[in-house]
């Protein structure tokens, strides 16, 4: 049995390119899964015909599986339930377990931001 994983689909983009002999347009096209629902599939800018499907890519160089899993595990742990200070150190668990780092107020290098 294949184990999927659950990944956002801002960090998926699908590779199509133009096949017809008669085109001149060799640049590929990537498009967001989103993209689809509104468009249909892509089409060449120099022939005008479909694009051909090419491949699937993931963003994997930023933290987005991290990302996904962490919010996942966030939402199962927060969902109908009452929240307590337990909650937060557990909170703060799952956020260190993503890979990022939380610093105590106290800490010389933290610099909160307004934004």
């Amino acid at each position: 049995m294949t184990t999927r994983r659950k990944i956002h689909s801002d960090c998926v983009h699908d590779v199509w390119v133009c096949m017809r002999v008669v085109c001149d347009n060799e640049e590929e096209t990537e498009i967001n899964p989103s993209w689809y629902q509104n468009n249909g599939t892509p089409v060449c800018p120099e022939c005008d015909c479909d694009m051909d499907y090419s491949r699937t890519e993931i963003d994997e160089d930023d933290n987005s599986a991290a990302d996904s899993e962490a919010l996942d595990d966030l939402q199962e742990l927060m969902s109908g339930k009452e929240w307590d200070s337990d909650t937060l150190g557990e909170v703060a668990e799952i956020i260190r377990g993503s890979g990022r780092i939380i610093r105590d107020y106290s800490d010389p290098t933290f610099e909160p931001t307004l934004e």
